[in-house]
């Protein structure tokens, strides 16, 4: 009675991604609705969860417009590539395909935007992918004149904060 009371069965077929649970999990007190293991379709496409900054969602944006009406394309996504913590010396690409259209605030008090990256199995080594692993992302947007690309920061605080109107 008490081992079936006992007994965690996922929602889907899968395997267990969370690192050494029998080790993690011994004499583990639990509360109810507490994740205890993460458990992922290795088989099947991945997804990236990132963060954009309020300052950047913007370029984001609008390069995701432009390719949604490019007619020319065939997808309406961008081209992202993104490095591992676990390997930071290897990149790996994706397709950003969407970004939310509410923003959260973080710790640190920043708002951000959350945007989903679909990355093909295939392409990635499965012993560097760890559930909760962090990763640094460049997202491209499009050419832009050099000056921007170099003064963005200031030009947009110019934009926001002076010249508002």
């Amino acid at each position: 009675m008490m081992a079936e009371m006992l007994t965690v069965t996922a929602p889907i077929d899968g395997t267990v991604v969370t690192w050494n649970p029998e080790q993690r999990l011994n004499g583990y007190v639990v509360e109810p609705n507490q994740r205890l293991v993460t458990v992922a379709k290795l088989d099947e496409m991945w997804q990236l969860e990132v963060n954009i900054p309020h300052m950047k969602v913007g370029y984001v944006n609008a390069a995701l417009e432009r390719a949604r009406n490019d007619d020319d394309k065939s997808s309406d996504s961008i081209y992202a590539e993104f490095a591992m913590s676990t390997n930071p010396n290897k990149t790996y690409r994706g397709q950003l395909e969407r970004v939310s259209i509410r923003p959260f605030t973080d710790e640190s008090g920043v708002q951000k935007y959350r945007g989903i990256i679909k990355v093909e199995p295939k392409d990635l080594d499965r012993k560097e992918l760890w559930s909760g692993a962090g990763a640094t992302v460049k997202i491209h947007c499009g050419k832009v004149p050099l000056y921007k690309a170099c003064f963005h920061q200031p030009i947009d605080w110019w934009k926001i904060t002076v010249w508002w109107f």
